[in-house]
């Protein structure tokens, strides 16, 4: 490859590559070369509100802490406290996408133990559950402690539809391991509650999630809010995201604020003032240049991560992925990878490109009065990553694998 150059163009504001368009005003870019180590740009080091892009910075912290190939494994402990009746307890490990499918593969391994009947299933504080955490996307925003206090109730409500729920499993699990589940699973279930176990004695076994990266992956793809403050405040919230922030990049207030970990808007009752996570043009540089280091250290790559515009995945794809959705193209194809990012009046993107001359993150500022103009944003970025990809020697597809996406591991 022929200078290798690491380009990023950061849009901020959000629009679909359809409909009337209205001008858009480009607010700023920079780009950095691997030859050279030099930023360049306009507005490098103006703060601006990322949005989505936030998700990046809290992967960058979540694959810091644990490690890409970390699997939280949460303990569950069962007693006999009658005939074929008993207890079970779940002491959590603060997994962040404890999910329909990890719960199903809970009752199979309770039925495969002969549970199918439970007096009391508590769970301790580390342990927090949805029941419709695939749908939460960006446009959902549950603030942690809500999570944490409704988990026995989403409990409740999932083991009702099980029967429902568990046919989708089944054929994901499938997919993924070529393997079968047991046709049917069932469980019935007296009291659920928070509580601490009194069964340290009793037997056990374990949940494993998937590899953290798999779980920062489909964060990424979704733009799930859940997942990413749930990463976000299980490793500290923001005093503590700020601690890791400057030790491990030098990067300090003048240069990114956050306050949160998935870049959606806080609302000040008092000022009547929403408030964004900030970050520079060059802060991005930075921090996508410590996950591709980390990710190739552990032979992984950037599209391990970030989702890549492939038409073939999305047709049969239910999950929400804006970067299949806003910037698919028949240039774009399997070239393209990337995070996008909606705030208003801005939207962002940040990804890497793959052509024939090299290999490129690709981004751009432009900023929007209104929604009337999202279209043109939109328009605009899109247009900018096929004339680069063109004056670059055309498309190179990445060696890009597809995966069904399961929370949990066999």
């Amino acid at each position: 490859m022929k200078n290798s150059l690491l380009m990023i163009f950061l849009i901020l504001g959000s629009a679909f590559h359809v409909g009337t368009l209205q001008a858009a005003e480009l607010f700023s870019h920079c780009n950095y070369d691997f030859n050279t180590n030099k930023i360049t740009g306009s507005n490098i080091d103006l703060q601006s509100p990322i949005a989505s892009i936030s998700k990046l910075m809290t992967s960058h912290w979540a694959l810091s802490t644990y490690g890409s190939l970390h699997q939280f494994q949460d303990q569950i402990f069962f007693q006999e406290v009658g005939k074929d009746v008993f207890d079970v307890h779940i002491q959590g490990t603060l997994n962040p996408f404890f999910n329909n499918d990890s719960l199903n593969w809970l009752v199979v391994q309770l039925n495969q133990r002969q549970i199918s009947h439970i007096r009391n299933l508590t769970f301790d504080e580390n342990f927090i559950y949805m029941h419709d955490l695939d749908q939460l996307a960006a446009y959902d925003a549950i603030d942690f402690q809500t999570r944490y206090n409704q988990t026995a109730e989403a409990l409740r409500t999932s083991l009702s539809r099980i029967g429902s729920t568990y046919t989708r499993t089944k054929v994901k699990f499938k997919q993924r391991t070529g393997k079968s589940l047991p046709e049917r699973i069932t469980l019935s279930v007296k009291n659920i509650k928070r509580g601490q176990s009194r069964m340290s004695s009793a037997a056990r076994f374990e949940i494993y999630s998937a590899p953290v990266v798999e779980l920062l992956s489909q964060m990424n793809k979704t733009s799930n809010n859940h997942v990413a403050d749930f990463f976000f405040e299980s490793l500290g919230g923001v005093n503590s995201f700020n601690i890791f922030i400057k030790e491990n990049l030098n990067l300090s207030g003048n240069e990114i604020r956050f306050i949160n970990g998935t870049g959606g808007p806080f609302f000040d009752k008092k000022s009547q003032k929403k408030f964004y996570n900030h970050a520079s043009c060059r802060t991005v540089i930075k921090v996508i240049l410590a996950i591709q280091q980390k990710l190739n250290s552990e032979n992984l790559n950037l599209w391990d991560l970030m989702t890549a515009v492939d038409p073939e995945t999305s047709k049969n794809d239910k999950d929400l992925n804006p970067v299949n959705d806003y910037y698919s193209s028949s240039i774009t194809a399997y070239s393209l990878v990337g995070k996008t990012g909606t705030v208003n009046p801005m939207i962002g993107f940040a990804g890497l490109v793959s052509t024939r001359d090299a290999r490129f993150l690709v981004a751009e500022f432009v900023k929007t009065k209104g929604s009337s103009e999202w279209n043109s944003a939109r328009s605009q970025i899109l247009s900018d990553l096929e004339d680069f990809i063109t004056s670059n020697g055309g498309p190179e597809e990445l060696p890009l694998s597809s995966k069904v996406f399961l929370s949990f591991s066999d």
